[in-house]
């Protein structure tokens, strides 16, 4: 390359080199089979007709075939063995199983037999007639390097620079050498065969590394040659100064020393150009970091003005309904008396009075009832003595008629009509106890006499039998510790008995127990796991007063039944650890 176009190239940007047409026009193109000298413009040899575009060697062709063929036998084999000796799970994860494997040999298979009967790309022709004349005649291997940077696809552009860039250093064309090199280096397409396969193997490839670190190398000693010798100068933006700046051979700003961390080396004509454009970019993070600001601040304020309106909203909801539940019955009088005011037209005869505006105040509808426990006996008197009726579940909503004199019993209908007494502590109302009407009527206590009870079966170290596992096996099909299935029992329960209940903590055979508290007893109600080995596990109690209540397991273990009953517990320092008793 002659001096002046050496002088022509530092004017051209720092980008991929290009070379210039007159340059291109003037080189002839040696023949390989004749060494008849062709104009640069001929594919095929005047003199002797061989081409001068060379593809593929047959050889190459054959090769890659071979190579092909040999990968998928190989491959094939290895699935066949790996499923043979069930060693599928010894397997790298790029062979996860052998479907993998015999996939991956269609593709070997495949791509061999692609590039042995496909076309040579155009762009290829003219690569490796540049390889051929980089010692004969290194121009036209530059010119053919730029025809085959044009006509290569992107994925293979980056090969085509770093070999254009490795001739111009050897030529000594360090500014063009520094912006071929300077491309490859940014381009994602450098090095991807290794990069593919560290990512799929999951294995460092040291060749691909050093590569990489061997460029950049010497991208970078490019640079400081030609910065030094003032064909290149480096600038960058300093976010303290916040403004661009000029860097004489360090990467530290010369205003307040804080390190540039992003570097563009530029020819001197373009400076100013460089420049403007770091402002214009620091512009334009400035205005898009406001508007994220202002949105979400606009979001935020939004969002605070949504809550407080519904808590607003839920207030000013909540307000009259009090109001109107607790004055229910101070509304309806006025109303009353506006009315009888309303009526008379003519002073000298007022109508006379409806007897409708003279309702009792029992007739006021009074707020609803919800239920607050697991389940809650509806009886037909105020009083635990009294029969049980009904059974109440937890959120069922009653309707409240009136209340006893204590205020520990309600009068209430349920949903279906049905109408009873629950006690007050295991319902939620609106208003107090105190401001509901009192019964007129009380159902008298039921007598005690009457025929003699079945006696039930006897409740004693067989009642172990639930537990299973240490405690007993049972013996049949709903056998439940001497007590038949849905059956009811009493049991008694102080210090001095030779039986306890008892709760394990643990695992396995968990149980789910439910208990439904008697309404007067005023006992505690405890929902949980039980669980029926014993063995290295706590036990835990849950200490009640005495009185009845009633019992409900569900085993999640398929050999133990179900306990279902009712039983009494006697004296003040019981404990019941429900679900099973064992022996002290």
């Amino acid at each position: 390359m002659s001096h002046r176009a050496t002088e022509q190239e530092k004017d051209v940007p720092l980008t991929a080199h290009k070379t210039s047409g007159s340059q291109t026009e003037g080189q002839a193109i040696l023949c390989p089979k004749c060494q008849t000298r062709n104009p640069p413009d001929l594919s095929i040899c005047r003199q002797c007709g061989a081409t001068l575009l060379p593809g593929r060697r047959i050889r190459d062709r054959i090769g890659y075939l071979i190579g092909g063929v040999t990968a998928a036998v190989l491959l094939l084999g290895s699935a066949w063995l790996f499923a043979r000796m069930e060693m599928a799970d010894a397997l790298p994860p790029i062979c996860a199983s052998p479907q993998h494997m015999a996939f991956a040999a269609l593709v070997c298979l495949g791509s061999g037999l692609a590039f042995a009967l496909g076309r040579t790309p155009q762009y290829e022709k003219y690569l490796q007639r540049a390889q051929r004349h980089t010692e004969a005649s290194p121009d036209q291997a530059l010119a053919d390097f730029s025809r085959a940077l044009q006509l290569a696809p992107d994925k293979e552009k980056a090969d085509v620079l770093k070999q254009r860039g490795a001739l111009h250093l050897k030529l000594g064309h360090r500014e063009a050498a520094l912006a071929d090199l300077s491309v490859y280096a940014a381009s994602p397409y450098a090095h991807k065969g290794a990069e593919a396969l560290t990512s799929v193997l999951g294995i460092e490839m040291e060749d691909a590394a050093k590569a990489m670190s061997s460029a950049e190398r010497s991208i970078q000693q490019l640079r400081i040659e030609l910065t030094a010798q003032g064909v290149l100068v480096a600038t960058g933006y300093c976010r303290r100064c916040k403004d661009a700046v000029r860097l004489d051979g360090s990467s530290y700003c010369p205003r307040c020393g804080r390190r540039i961390k992003q570097l563009v080396y530029v020819n001197t004509h373009q400076v100013e150009a460089q420049m403007t454009k770091w402002r214009d970019e620091a512009n334009a993070r400035r205005k898009k970091r406001k508007i994220v600001l202002i949105v979400a601040g606009v979001s935020l304020l939004a969002c605070a003005l949504c809550a407080g309106i519904s808590i607003w909203s839920a207030r000013t909801k909540e307000r009259p309904e009090a109001t109107a539940s607790v004055g229910t019955g101070a509304v309806r009088t006025p109303t009353t008396a506006t009315t009888g005011h309303a009526e008379p037209s003519a002073p000298t005869s007022p109508p006379p009075p409806s007897p409708t505006p003279t309702a009792p105040p029992t007739a006021t509808p009074l707020p609803d009832a919800v239920v607050s426990v697991e389940a809650l006996n509806l009886r037909t008197g105020p009083g635990t003595a009294y029969e049980r009726v009904g059974l109440l579940r937890e959120g069922e909503v009653l309707e409240v008629v009136a209340r006893s004199e204590a205020g520990d019993w309600l009068v209430v209908t349920t949903t279906e009509g049905v109408e009873g007494w629950v006690s007050a502590s295991y319902v939620t109302l609106g208003i107090p106890v105190q401001n509901i009407p009192l019964a007129t009527e009380v159902p008298p206590l039921p007598t005690p006499s009457g025929p003699t009870p079945t006696p039930l079966p006897p409740v004693d170290a067989e009642i172990a039998k639930i537990a299973g596992g240490d405690h007993g096996e049972i013996s049949q099909p709903g056998e439940v510790g001497g007590i038949a299935a849905g059956g009811e029992a009493e049991v008694t329960i102080v210090n001095d008995t030779p039986y306890e209940l008892t709760i394990l903590a643990g695992s396995p055979n968990s149980v789910t127990v439910t208990i439904e508290a008697c309404t007067s007893c005023k006992v505690y109600s405890f929902v949980g796991p039980v669980f029926c080995s014993k063995e290295g596990r706590m036990q835990v109690s849950v200490r009640l007063k005495p009185g009845t209540f009633q019992v409900a397991a569900r085993v999640n273990d398929p050999g133990v039944i179900p306990f279902l009953g009712i039983w009494e517990l006697k004296g003040d320092t019981s404990y019941f650890n429900c679900f099973y008793i064992v022996r002290r």
